[in-house]
């Protein structure tokens, strides 16, 4: 890259990926479903995309604020607290889905024009969040996020972010997700499914998944029992994709610890950590592959492509 270009500064942001217990096993095993938004088609960034809840954080969002209500000592880097606290935030404001450390009598109470009104005050002003939880007098569940990942648009990009990816499923009681359903609001229709009925939409292209979120959805096809999905430990890394044509026109995000990946093997050797794309400027997702990346605990490998999810729904994989 030229000296002469000036990479844009990525933006602190994050995204929950919200999981909801089912009270009977869904037709291919699963006890949970996900959540996506799809966002309208001139609505900010990912356009008509099929998303987790999340976005950029926000000066409200700092823990010097969120002290006041968290327990002390903390546990985490303030960084990371600050991404959950905006998770949280933006996955009430985008969803209606009030993430708590238990079943709040207070909110419960609330009747739904209340509710409303609460989500339109932190909409309107991020710092009314924290009022929220003060009204509540509760912590922000900051423990029961698992930390998943973190991904970095790539320098070539103009509108970049820094984006943790977190993970926390929904109490089984909860009764916030059939009322949800297929739900629009600020231009955001939600849906859940289990992960292998929202890869099987992405790669029918009824739905547009970008490389984090098939990626991340991928991953969980191996766990059937949220319990399993929830327990991940695992080390964080960043993952800044670099974007490359291979075997001809084929394109692929390649990502950290693929053998053609810069600095990872120059070619050589079976590691494989990528999503392939289709060619256009779409985000129609083709297939995503980890292989021995050597990363640690929870980092399997897995492959999913239509030939393999056929095989995952006839329990051959």
């Amino acid at each position: 890259m030229s000296a002469s270009v000036q990479v844009a500064k990525a933006r602190p942001s994050a995204s929950l990926i919200v999981l909801s217990p089912l009270k009977k096993l869904s037709s291919e095993g699963y006890n949970y479903r996900l959540l996506l938004l799809k966002r309208a088609s001139q609505n900010g960034s990912f356009k008509g995309h099929s998303v987790f809840p999340g976005g950029n954080t926000d000066a409200a969002d700092s823990i010097e604020q969120w002290k006041k209500v968290l327990p002390s000592p903390l546990e985490e880097e303030e960084r990371i607290i600050e991404a959950k606290i905006t998770a949280l935030r933006e996955t009430f404001e985008e969803s209606g889905i009030l993430v708590l450390p238990s079943q709040s009598e207070r909110w419960e109470k609330l009747s739904d024009v209340n509710k409303r009104d609460w989500r339109t005050k932190v909409i309107s002003d991020a710092s009314n969040f924290f009022n929220l939880f003060e009204f509540l007098s509760l912590s922000p569940p900051i423990s029961s996020l698992s930390h998943r990942s973190n991904w970095v648009t790539p320098v070539t990009v103009p509108r970049r972010f820094d984006t943790h990816f977190f993970l926390t499923v929904l109490p089984s009681q909860s009764t916030t997700t059939q009322a949800q359903q297929k739900r629009f609001y600020m231009g955001v229709a939600l849906s859940w499914h289990t992960p292998p009925e929202a890869l099987r939409l992405a790669l029918e292209r009824k739905i547009e998944l970008a490389p984090p979120q098939f990626y991340s959805i991928s991953e969980l096809l191996r766990y059937k029992k949220w319990e399993e999905a929830a327990s991940v430990i695992r080390t964080v890394r960043p993952i800044m994709p670099v974007v490359k044509k291979m075997e001809g026109s084929k394109l692929y995000t390649i990502l950290p610890g693929d053998k053609e990946y810069p600095g990872e093997g120059n070619g050589v050797g079976t590691h494989r950590n990528h999503v392939q794309v289709a060619s256009g400027g779409t985000f129609n997702v083709l297939e995503s592959q980890r292989r021995e990346i050597g990363w640690g605990d929870g980092w399997d490998d897995f492959k999913v492509n239509d030939e393999t999810l056929k095989k995952h729904s006839k329990g051959k994989l």
